[in-house]
C-alpha cells in the first residue's frame, strides 16, 4: 500500500535526518572550547588545537576559516549547534507523529479485514478516508463491495498537533464543504478567519470526548489564520465553534456557511512546526 510505504520511507528520512542534527552536541562543544581559548589562535590559522572543557585529558582539533576572524568563527558555530539543536527537537517530534500514524493505520487496516456488517465497514470508512485518505470500493452496480484496501488520493491538507489531535483543511470551497458537511461529524471544532476568504479548518480528536486545550486551539487557529487571505498580518481574528453550529443557508455559495456560538482568539498565522502542509 502506498500510504504504508510512504510512512515508513518518511520515518526512515527522519531518522536519518534525526541523526544528522544529533551533532549538535559536539559543535556546541567546539564552540566553547573555541571561545574559550581563541586568544591562541594566531590570526590567518587554518587549523588549532585546543583542550577540551569537559575532558581535561582531550584535546581538539578544529579546523578554522583563515579568512575570518576568530570571534566570528565562534559565533557561527554557537548559531550552528542551536540550529541544529532545533533541528532535533522538531525531528524527534515529528518523528513521534509518523511512527504513531503508521500504527494507527496498521491498526485500521487489520480492523478492515475483520468487519462484518455494511454499518461497521461504513464507520470504519468514514474515519480512515478522514485521516489516511483510504476509501472502500463500489461494484458496478452501486452496492458496496467486500471492504478492500484502496488508496483514495488526498486532496485536502491535514495536520498532527500531537498524538492525539489532527486537523483536516480545505484547499477550495467545495473542499471546504466537503471537510465541513461531509467528514466532519458534529463534535468536532470548527475554525476560519474572521471576515476573510480562507480555508475551513476541522480540529477532530483520535479519542476522549472532552474539549480541547487551550494549545490545541491556538494551533488550529494560527492553521486556519494562515490559509485565509489575512496570512500577511501579525495576529488575525479567527473564530472556532463545534461543527454542528455550522450550517449552510439559503442561496450559499459553495464554501459560505453560517456559524453560531462562536469565540474569536487572536493568533499568528503560522503552521506548527514550520511544516508547510500534506
Amino acid at each position: 500500500m502506498n500510504e504504508r510505504l510512504g510512512l515508513a520511507r518518511l520515518a526512515q528520512n527522519l531518522e536519518t535526518d534525526l541523526a544528522k542534527a544529533g551533532a549538535h552536541r559536539d559543535e556546541r562543544r567546539e564552540a566553547e572550547a573555541l571561545a574559550a581559548f581563541q586568544t591562541r589562535v594566531r590570526p590567518g590559522s587554518a587549523q588549532v588545537d585546543v583542550p577540551d572543557l569537559y575532558d581535561p585529558e582531550r584535546t581538539l582539533q578544529l579546523t578554522l576559516d583563515p579568512s575570518l576572524p576568530v570571534h566570528v568563527q565562534v559565533e557561527k558555530r554557537f548559531r550552528k549547534a542551536t540550529k541544529l539543536e532545533k533541528a532535533m527537537n522538531h525531528l524527534s517530534r515529528r518523528l513521534e507523529l509518523v511512527r504513531t500514524e503508521h500504527t494507527e493505520l496498521e491498526a485500521a487496516l487489520g480492523m478492515l479485514t475483520t468487519v462484518r456488517t455494511f454499518g461497521d465497514a461504513l464507520k470504519l470508512y468514514e474515519v480512515m478516508r478522514a485521516k489516511f485518505g483510504i476509501a472502500l470500493e463500489r461494484s458496478a452496480t452501486g452496492a458496496a463491495a467486500a471492504p478492500r484496501k484502496v488508496v483514495q488520493e488526498k486532496t485536502y491538507r491535514t495536520f498532527d498537533l500531537d498524538s492525539r489531535w489532527f486537523v483536516m483543511v480545505g484547499r477550495s470551497n467545495h473542499e471546504n464543504d466537503e471537510i465541513t458537511f461531509r467528514i466532519s461529524s458534529p463534535s468536532d471544532w470548527w475554525f476560519h478567519a474572521e471576515g476573510v476568504p480562507g480555508s475551513h479548518v476541522v480540529l477532530r480528536s483520535r479519542g476522549g470526548s472532552d474539549a480541547p486545550p487551550a494549545r490545541i486551539i491556538e494551533q488550529a487557529a494560527s492553521i486556519a489564520a494562515h490559509f485565509s487571505k489575512a496570512r500577511h498580518s501579525g495576529l488575525v481574528p479567527v473564530i472556532y465553534t463545534l461543527r454542528k453550529y455550522v450550517r449552510k443557508f439559503r442561496g450559499a455559495d459553495p464554501g459560505q456557511v453560517k456559524c453560531e456560538r462562536e469565540t474569536m482568539v487572536m493568533v499568528p498565522p503560522v503552521l506548527p512546526g514550520g511544516e508547510s502542509g500534506q
